[in-house]
C-alpha cells in the first residue's frame, strides 16, 4: 500500500494517499500539534497552501472523490494533525451527492475552506430560514462547527418557517454570525456558532429532501471514521514498536501472552475499520442505493472501535501514554474529539437504527445484504 493507511482504494487513491503521507511526514510532528493545543489556534497558512497545490481540494471534484477523501483524511488522522480540509470536503462532495450545482464544489477546488453546520436528524435542527428576507437569512443556534474561523464559507443545513429543509452558504465573518472558540477536549479548532439574521450567500440547495439529508451526514460520518482509521493506524503502529522494545522484569513486552492478545484485539479492530470505510466509500461512489447504511456502520464501528484501540494503546504504553509529552496523549483526545462531533456513539446508533431497522417490523431484512 505505499505506507498508506486504506486498502484497495484503486491505484490513483493509493498514490494520492501516498503523497500526502509524504507531505505530512516531513511537516507534522509532536512539536507541530502542541502548538495547536489551544482554542484559538489557526491552521497554518503555508501548510494550506501545499496541501492546494497538491491537490487535496480537488480530490471531492473527482469522479471517486469520496474514496479519494477517505484515503487523504485517513492520512490526516494517522498524522493526528486536525485540518479544515474535512469540513471542505464535506461540503464539496455533500452538495454534489444531493444533487447541487457545482458552485461549492467550484469553490473547494478553488482554494476555499468550508465549514459545515449539518445536524445529524433533520428534527434536531435549531436554524430557521428566513426566506422572505432580502436576501434570505438564518438565525439561531449555538451550533457546533470546526475551523470557522480559518474557513472562507458556512455551509448550513436549515429550515424555513414551514418546515422545509435548505442548504445555504453564509460568510462566517460577515454580520449577523458570531463565533466564539470551545473548549473542546481535543486540539482541533472547535467553535460555537450563532446566527442572528445572518445574510444567506448562497441557497445551494432550495428544497433538501430527508433522504439528501440524511445522506449527507453519513457522508460526514464516513469521513470522520476515516481519521479515526488513520489515528488507530497509528496507534497500532506505535504499540507494536513499544512492546517489541520495552523490556520488564528480563522479558519484552511481546513475550507476555496478554500482551499479544491485546495487540491482537487491536490490529483486527483496525483492519475491520479500515476494510469498512473503503467499502462504504467505494459504494458512494458508485451511487449505490445501499451506500448510506455502509456509512452509517463504518461511523458507529469507528466511533467505538478507535476508543478500544487507543485505550489499548494507552495502557500497554504504561504511564507514558498518559502524558501531555507522548503523541497518544494527543491521539486518544483526537479520538474522543471526533465521537463529540459525531454527535456521541448513542446518537449515531440512535439514528442508525430509525434510518436502517424499520424493515424488520414488516420482516423485510434486505437491510442486511451487505454484498
Amino acid at each position: 500500500m505505499s505506507g498508506t493507511v486504506l486498502a484497495d482504494l484503486g491505484p490513483v487513491a493509493t498514490e494520492f494517499a501516498a503523497a500526502v503521507a509524504g507531505l505530512l511526514a516531513k511537516r507534522v510532528d509532536h512539536a507541530f500539534l502542541t502548538k495547536l493545543d489551544r482554542c484559538s489556534a489557526r491552521f497554518p497558512r503555508d501548510l494550506w497552501k501545499e496541501l492546494i497545490a497538491l491537490g487535496c481540494l480537488e480530490a471531492a471534484t473527482e469522479p471517486d472523490g469520496v474514496s479519494l477523501a477517505t484515503a487523504v483524511l485517513a492520512e490526516f488522522g494517522s498524522a493526528g494533525l486536525p485540518s479544515p480540509l474535512l469540513g471542505s470536503l464535506v461540503a464539496a462532495l455533500g452538495t454534489r451527492i444531493a444533487g447541487a450545482d457545482a458552485g461549492v464544489a467550484s469553490a473547494v477546488s478553488a482554494g476555499m475552506s468550508v465549514a459545515t453546520v449539518i445536524p445529524a436528524r433533520p428534527e434536531a435542527c435549531a436554524l430557521t430560514l428566513d426566506r422572505l428576507a432580502a436576501p434570505p437569512a438564518v438565525t439561531g443556534g449555538p451550533c457546533l462547527a470546526e475551523w470557522v474561523l480559518d474557513s472562507s464559507l458556512l455551509l448550513v443545513a436549515c429550515r424555513d418557517q414551514r418546515g422545509v429543509p435548505a442548504l445555504v452558504t453564509v460568510d462566517p465573518s460577515g454580520p449577523g454570525t458570531t463565533v466564539e472558540p470551545a473548549l473542546a477536549i481535543d486540539h482541533s479548532a472547535t467553535d460555537l456558532v450563532t446566527f442572528e439574521a445572518a445574510p444567506v450567500t448562497e441557497v445551494v440547495i432550495d428544497q433538501l429532501a430527508d433522504d439528501q439529508w440524511h445522506a449527507l451526514s453519513a457522508l460526514a460520518g464516513l469521513l470522520r471514521a476515516a481519521v479515526l482509521a488513520g489515528l488507530s493506524a497509528r496507534a497500532v503502529q506505535l504499540t507494536a514498536r513499544h512492546v517489541g522494545d520495552r523490556v520488564q522484569f528480563g522479558r519484552k513486552l511481546a513475550q507476555l501472552q496478554a500482551v499479544r492478545l491485546t495487540v491482537a484485539d487491536m490490529v483486527t479492530d483496525h483492519t475491520c475499520l479500515a476494510d469498512m470505510v473503503t467499502q462504504a466509500a467505494t459504494h458512494c461512489d458508485a451511487r449505490a442505493v445501499n451506500a448510506e447504511r455502509h456509512c452509517r456502520v463504518a461511523a458507529i464501528f469507528g466511533a467505538q472501535a478507535a476508543e478500544r484501540i487507543l485505550d489499548s494503546a494507552s495502557r500497554l504504553h504504561g504511564g507514558t501514554g498518559f502524558i501531555v509529552e507522548h503523541p497518544l496523549h494527543f491521539f486518544y483526545r483526537h479520538v474522543k474529539g471526533e465521537q463529540l462531533r459525531m454527535g456521541g456513539i448513542e446518537e449515531l446508533a440512535d439514528v442508525a437504527a430509525a434510518r436502517l431497522l424499520p424493515g424488520m417490523s414488516s420482516g423485510q431484512w434486505d437491510w442486511l445484504d451487505f454484498e
